[in-house]
């Protein structure tokens, strides 16, 4: 698995765990202009109903093994970051509905055209991690830029229903 997406799995599920809730040094950026979805696909899409040139994402059955979601790829990605190109994006399902968007990118460059262009849309965001990152909260999307080259969206009401899920199956396994 690549590296960098690795790290932005492993990012989303600390944050889904609820193990990254410490307060903020300052007030989280609020999202203006909250997106409805993600390179044209709406967020709760289902996937049996994901347009053609969709396909599974070799790294899919992992994820569904290890984290309980599925990934899909478009065979031709259109998405605008800004003017970046990005080198892989990845759509993720829980339940077989849509929620989470990856997008890999490469150049230094691209991190700044990117959080260019999700500036304009979104609103100034807030710089974390001492300016590695940009995030944007909203009430049902977040947004997250790596400067390592990550771009991370994640629709919340399937997030928070994921996160009860991981919990509840826990707590289960916990128990015995």
């Amino acid at each position: 698995m690549n590296v960098k997406i690795a790290s932005a799995l492993i990012a989303c599920c600390i944050a889904a765990a609820g193990c990254g809730k410490a307060r903020p040094a300052a007030p989280p950026a609020p999202l203006k202009n909250e997106p409805s979805g993600f390179g044209g696909i709406a967020w709760g899409t289902e996937a049996a109903l994901l347009p053609p040139g969709m396909e599974e994402d070799r790294m899919s059955e992992f994820m569904q093994q290890t984290a309980g979601i599925r990934l899909f790829r478009k065979a031709k990605e259109d998405v605008d970051l800004g003017g970046a190109i990005p080198s892989k994006v990845q759509y993720g399902f829980y339940k077989g509905r849509f929620y989470l968007a990856m997008a890999e990118f490469r150049g230094g460059g691209n991190f700044d055209k990117i959080a260019g262009a999700l500036g304009e849309r979104h609103g100034p965001g807030l710089r974390v991690q001492e300016g590695k990152a940009v995030s944007w909260v909203g009430g049902k999307v977040d947004i997250l830029l790596l400067r390592k080259g990550v771009l991370v969206c994640v629709y919340k009401p399937i997030s928070e229903e994921k996160e009860r899920d991981d919990r509840e199956k826990a707590e289960r396994l916990i128990k015995g």
